[in-house]
């Protein structure tokens, strides 16, 4: 009989308990998530839900909060990103505030290289049809009256991708992307010598978050080189043999970088491993290549912004297809583009940029001045015959302006003055659509 109560009042005190314990978990759901967007108002409320990890029904994690924010910020195209919880009967509903800005952007750019001038036009868009997705396209032309061949070997390339983060809700990031480019590449030794390269790419990379601050990456990527004496070659010399590689890659993603109007802030390492095995998907070579790329930004207040950034790349390949090349163009300023060549790369970035004014006159944006140093090591150039004869320390030193234009995601009026300092003095003036990493 004594056993038969305390059975009764356990049961008793257990239903009890649950009927108090069952409205707390609830409290701690998250019964929804509001977004109240501003700015140019172009973003769906359901894609900005598909970014974040926190969602309806899940428990209330105010860590994974952060991180959706974060993850939010490092697009480029959101700003004055913030939240707030408001409690319910039910649970919680998270209520994001932020502002778009606009994605679809012209693409324009000329540059002079390897003896020619190569242009491109295109169209840019980061927020596809307001759902967060970046389609490109773009043609380019190597001729020098931008896009009026002259000559047999004046020729239109191409570049189209396509990139959906967490497509469908899932944690994968799809990116399908076809290129082709003809472009001519200098020997800048004492007798320079030209060749015309073309290649042909398909890509396909799909990134899986494993975390919301680790990634698996990999991808497959079938490239097709032709290689030609140039029209403009001034000494006759050997030109690369031409080849076809498939390559397989396998790779992680750490960390990320958050992006505000004109601050950056964060870390993120990336670490890519690839192979390409004669004889299998149509690859005429076995060759093995790896990078490393560690960015790092930290704002010190007032509107100032340090960084820096560090990529090292190896290759087993010994001929032009293979070897990395490092220039004014996008790794180290005061150097024409593709100056340097060889089997080992090193090239790293410090800058400096401080917001000096605003500015509303025709466009609100933010003018930025920056300083920075440049540098690398050049390993061995094996069979290269493209850049200069040259393996060891790199460096240069500069300034520059930057244009920001606040409504408009990604796109920065650049103009860096850099000094080559190291192994020889060089002065370079480069333009750019966009900050330099």
């Amino acid at each position: 009989m004594r056993l038969a109560a305390l059975i009764l009042i356990a049961a008793s005190a257990a239903v009890a308990s649950e009927r108090v314990a069952t409205p707390d978990a609830a409290a701690d759901r998250v019964q929804g998530v509001d977004v109240q967007m501003g700015g140019i108002g172009l973003t769906r409320a359901n894609a900005v839900r598909r970014l974040m990890t926190t969602r309806a029904g899940d428990d209330l994690d105010l860590p994974t909060l952060e991180r959706d924010l974060a993850r939010l910020r490092s697009t480029g195209i959101f700003y004055d990103v913030a939240e707030h919880t408001v409690p319910g009967p039910e649970g919680k509903r998270v209520e994001l505030t932020l502002k778009d800005r606009w994605t679809l952007l012209p693409v324009i750019g000329v540059r002079r290289g390897g003896g020619r001038t190569t242009s491109r036009v295109g169209l840019s868009d980061h927020n596809a049809f307001g759902q967060l997705f970046s389609i490109y396209g773009e043609v380019s032309s190597n001729a020098d009256i931008p896009f009026v061949p002259q000559k047999p070997d004046d020729r239109f390339g191409s570049l189209v991708y396509l990139r959906v983060p967490r497509a469908f809700g899932t944690r994968i990031t799809p990116m399908v992307q076809w290129s082709r480019d003809f472009l001519d590449f200098s020997s800048f030794g004492s007798a320079p010598h030209l060749y015309d390269r073309s290649r042909r790419e398909v890509r396909v990379d799909v990134r899986y978050e494993l975390t919301d601050l680790l990634s698996l990456v990999s991808g497959i990527a079938f490239q097709r080189d032709h290689y030609d004496p140039s029209s403009l070659s001034r000494s006759p010399g050997a030109i690369p043999p031409s080849v076809n590689s498939t390559w397989l890659s396998a790779g992680l993603q750490i960390g990320m970088v958050e992006e505000s109007l004109s601050m950056s802030q964060g870390t993120q390492f990336d670490l890519t491993f690839s192979r390409a095995q004669a004889g299998v998907l149509g690859s005429d070579a076995s060759v093995s290549a790896a990078a490393a790329t560690l960015r790092s930004w930290t704002i010190l207040g007032g509107g100032t912004d340090l960084g820096g950034q560090l990529t090292a790349r190896a290759t087993t390949g010994t001929t032009d297809s293979f070897l990395f090349r490092a220039g004014g163009l996008r790794e180290i300023r005061g150097f024409p583009d593709s100056y340097f060549q060889g089997r080992q790369l090193v090239n790293g970035n410090l800058e400096l940029r401080r917001d000096v004014l605003r500015t509303g006159i025709g466009v609100d944006a933010i003018g930025q001045a920056a300083a920075f140093v440049d540098f690398g090591w050049v390993g061995q150039r094996a069979n290269a015959v493209a850049g200069v004869p040259y393996t060891g320390p790199v460096a240069s030193a500069g300034i520059g302006l930057r244009w920001i234009p606040i409504p408009f995601a990604r796109a920065v009026g650049r103009i860096d003055v850099a000094m080559g300092l190291y192994p020889e003095r060089r002065f370079d003036i480069s333009l750019g659509g966009q900050q330099f990493f």
